[in-house]
Parts: C-alpha cells; structure tokens; sequence
C-alpha cells in the first residue's frame, strides 16, 4: 500500500486529487464475515476502493470473497472492489465469486496473476552475479529473484526483509513476501489506478466535454444513488449452506441479510478507522497510528475491574502490552485488541451503537433488524489460554450474555462470529433510546485463576 502511494499520488495531485494509501492488512484475519461486515468501521466511510488480500487465510472458502466484495457494495461511499494476489488453485472460483458481485452491480476487478508473471520474468536472476552486476540493477530489482525463484533461493530469501531497523522484530516469516514483492505489487497497481485516471478523463473530455461540471456530477450522482439503492434492495440466492445453517434459515435469517443489511460496527481491532478517530469509546484521543485511546492494559484488567467509576462494571476495552514491538520506528500496526471482563467483574455491559458511531454511520437514521452478531478474539494457531470463554463454554453455562435485559439463549456461529438468539428469536428490537446493551457475566472454574472473555466485534444488521 505504501508503494501504491508513493506511485499514485503525484499524478492525481496534478488534477488536485488527494490520493491516500491506508494499509490496514491484518496478520491471521480472513476477510469474512468480521472485516466485510464491520467494513465502514475498519476502513473508514470515505474509501474509494477496498481491496482483498486474504488468498491464504480464506482459502477455499469462495463464500467469503463474495461477502466481501458484496458488503462493499452496501459501505456508504460505495467504493470499487478490487482483489490482488488472487492466483493459484482457487483462482477460478474466486473470480467467478467476484463475477457474481460484480453482476449484482458492485464494481470489481482483480489483478490478474499472468501480469505478475510478467513482471517477475522481466527481472533478471540475481543467482550467480557478481557484486558490480547486482550494482546495476538497483535495489528493487537486487535479491528479488535467485534460481527463478522469487524471494526463497539464496542469496534472495536472506535478503527479502529490510534489516537495517531493527532485524530481531517479529512476523519475519518465510511465506510473507518481502519489501521488493510489495513494491512490485504496489507499483503495477499504482500504474492501473494512474491509466484508469487517465482514461476518466479523457472520457469526461470526449463525452461530456460541452457539459457544465455542476450539471454532470449531478446527473452521474442521481445515477450512482438510483444503482445503489437498487442494489441494496436486491436479493441475494440462499446458495451459502455453510455459511448460513439450517437454524437461522429456519427463523427467517437468510443470506440477505448478512449480503445487503447496513450494519453498524462496534470494533477493537487495528487498525481501524473507528479507532483512530475517537468513535469507539468516544474518546477525545485521536491520531493515525499513534495518539488514539489504547484501553487498558490486560495485566491490569485481569487483577480487577478498571478503578476509574465510569468503566466499572463495563466490558473494558483491552491491549496486550506484549504485542507492541519495541522500535524507534512502528513496525506493525495490526494489534488484536478486544472488550473484555472476567469472573471478578460481575454483570459487565456495554451499549451500542454510541453516539458517535450513530453520527458517523447512519447521519439519516438506522433502522436495522435488530440482528446482533458478535466476535470473540481468533487465538493464534487455535490455541487460546487457559480460561477464555469460547462458544462451547457458553453452550456448558460457563458464562452468561443478556441483550436489553432479555437472556441470550444461544450463540450460533457464522464462521469465526455468531449470531445471538434471545428469547425473541435472532431479530431483536432496540431500547427507547435506539440502542442494545449487552451484558455478560463469567462463572468462577475452578481449574483456572481467571476466567474471562474476549470480545473483538459487535455489530448489529
């Protein structure tokens, strides 16, 4: 993303468009259903495009790729979608996953892996050159390919990492690409984004060149609302039985309602738009990167709940100290923060959606149908500590969940996520004031010190 940036920017300034990079990967996340639904809250309601990148981690599970791809034809400012890094065995029935949303009217398109080949063919072999020759190609170029092998044969695969600042830092794993595979991905996508601009205007020139600016954008506009409302009112086939199970079938939840809803997001995770500009905890710290509200630390949290009145009692938002690497420079951005309370806080809530997310994601009114889908923590690898809650412990009584004061008698999961069931089924009404209030209480086990839960998301549909 920085690459894509750097490459971009210049040109779109020329014709005075801001061009801005977020790079808001997460290490170990699938695309769906977490990040495609809490989209708005993730990557902010102001995105152009969104793209995906998440090959290894969904795997062959196509349904997420469309889910993705369809909830950014639900985001508000109704960004492109596009896919990179799509190639290998799952390559056809992802694009057919993205033809299908683009059919739906959602704009997609997807870097295809022969331009790619391309590319790295034209690099010449580092193997075997002397140090003048290596010299010669430049440092982008140097190390990127050994025994035609991009990255991995030696010298390359000991190069592929930037070792100048601090070279003990984590995540430096063999099956990450390195800085130049970056660069390479980021400039073949900031020279595309460059000739679609190019081609944009040329296209206004030629077509609508005797035309008032106001008068085009205003007829585009009333297009785009007509697309979008047309495509937010559609249908979405019930061809997903292992995403939506017989159960929520039966109670009237279908597909649709996860493809087409608006959804209004309640997330921990980082990087996140909602987090860095205030909206989760309403917060007067702000700031990209740094400066934002971090919670409490989790030694802290586990010992008690918060001292300060106000959190309380509260589901506390939680940071591992741990995970922030040590460096003059950030080295990572991607933190698996979460709303937690243990078997010391008794009955701990938290309502949402707050005001601010209100402002910021439904200005005109929010009238969902009141389908509350939470996220517990992704362990790394699968292996979660001793203590923390999980589904299965939630069937056994181990912990409780009340939504607006009615019991949560089931959890039923949608992949990594579930949908709660009250008493009133999976559709939900809001207090008087608009808002749930999810309570949760943890029981004491006696073959663990704390007992506690990890909550990433919350969102309601």
């Amino acid at each position: 993303t920085a690459f894509l940036e750097k490459g971009a920017q210049d040109a779109f300034l020329a014709v005075g468009i801001e061009f801005i990079g977020r790079n808001y990967a997460m290490g170990g996340m699938d695309s769906a259903p977490h990040l495609a639904i809490c989209n708005e809250a993730v990557y902010g309601t102001d995105a152009d495009v969104i793209s995906w990148d998440f090959g290894m981690t969904d795997g062959g599970a196509h349904w997420k790729t469309r889910l993705y791809a369809s909830r950014t034809g639900v985001h508000t400012n109704r960004p492109a979608h596009v896919t990179v890094n799509v190639g290998g065995r799952n390559f056809k029935s992802r694009v057919g996953s993205l033809a299908m949303a683009e059919a739906d009217g959602v704009p997609s398109l997807y870097l295809k892996p022969q331009i790619q080949e391309k590319v790295n063919g034209g690099i010449p072999d580092s193997f075997g050159m002397g140090q003048a020759d290596l010299d010669k190609l430049g440092p982008f170029a140097q190390y990127y390919k050994c025994k035609t092998q991009i990255e991995k044969e030696e010298p390359c695969g000991s190069k592929k990492y930037n070792e100048d600042i601090c070279p003990s830092r984590k995540f430096k794993a063999s099956w990450h690409p390195g800085w130049r595979e970056h660069a390479t991905t980021g400039n073949i996508l900031a020279l595309f984004m460059v000739e679609t601009m190019i081609e944009a205007l040329k296209d206004l020139v030629e077509t609508h060149g005797s035309v008032e600016p106001k008068e085009l954008y205003n007829k585009l506009k009333a297009e785009e609302d007509s697309e979008y409302s047309k495509y937010v009112a559609s249908e979405v086939p019930d061809d997903y039985p292992d995403f939506v199970s017989e159960e929520l079938f039966k109670e009237g939840l279908k597909t649709n309602v996860f493809f087409r809803n608006k959804a209004i997001c309640k997330t921990t995770l980082l990087p996140a738009q909602s987090r860095y500009l205030g909206l989760l905890t309403e917060s007067e710290m702000k700031g990209e990167i740094n400066g934002y509200d971090v919670g409490f630390d989790k030694d802290e949290a586990m010992k008690v709940p918060p001292i300060d009145s106000k959190d309380k009692g509260s589901l506390t938002l939680v940071y591992e100290k741990n995970a922030r690497q040590q460096c003059d420079v950030d080295l990572n951005i991607d933190y698996k923060d979460y709303f937690f309370a243990s078997d010391r806080y008794g009955w701990a809530s938290i309502k949402f959606p707050n005001d601010a997310e209100m402002e910021a994601y439904a200005p005109s009114g929010f009238n969902p149908d009141g389908v509350i889908m939470i996220c517990l923590l992704k362990c790394d690898w699968g292996k979660c500590p001793p203590g923390d809650a999980s589904i299965d412990s939630f069937k056994e009584g181990k912990w409780r969940m009340e939504l607006n004061g009615n019991p949560v008698i089931d959890m039923v999961k949608v992949d990594q996520c579930s949908v709660l069931k009250t008493e009133d089924g999976f559709k939900n009404k809001p207090g008087k004031d608009g808002r749930y209030e999810l309570r949760v209480q943890i029981d004491k086990q006696e073959d663990s010190l704390v007992n506690f839960v990890r909550i990433t998301s919350i969102a309601v549909l």
